[in-house]
């Protein structure tokens, strides 16, 4: 009897383990299939007239046509979106407006999926100032608080 018991015991440890185990795998796919879906219809968003076209051309006319923080000229063809804060970590924000704000493809790059106070820290302060105003004629003045205030 003692020897079945243990074998039971050990029979539940290890369907314990498995069920962790499982558990985590499925957490794992439902974020690969989610993350999927959310780019899917980001990339689609994107090149929808009032979509993220939108978004550019309304941007590009308050920017002046050029990039918030370069300063080098813009057409619908050459802006790039950048994320405020990224995409590839906030998911919620893919197809956020307020998220978002126009650069040069060069500019984006840079900041690539960084933070936005880890990246605007390390930006020249010419830069930063740029950016400053961009965000407020873009987002307002609340905008830039949130970003800019540490958590």
């Amino acid at each position: 009897m003692k020897e079945s018991i243990k074998e039971l015991i050990a029979d539940i440890e290890q369907l314990e383990k498995d069920f962790k185990l499982l558990n985590y795998k499925t957490k794992l796919l439902y974020k690969i299939e989610y993350t999927e879906k959310v780019t899917e219809g980001y990339n689609k968003w994107r090149l929808e007239a009032n979509g993220g076209l939108r978004v550019i051309k309304e941007q590009l006319e308050k920017l002046d046509y050029k990039c918030p923080l370069c300063r080098e000229s813009l057409q619908e063809s050459t802006a790039t979106i950048d994320h405020l804060q990224p995409k590839s970590k906030y998911l919620g924000l893919a197809n956020a407006p307020q998220n978002m704000l126009i650069m040069c493809r060069t500019c984006n790059s840079a900041k690539n999926n960084r933070e936005f106070l880890e990246w605007y820290s390390k930006i020249p302060s010419t830069w930063k100032n740029r950016l400053c105003q961009a965000i407020r004629e873009i987002h307002g003045d609340s905008k830039l608080v949130e970003l800019v205030t540490p958590n």
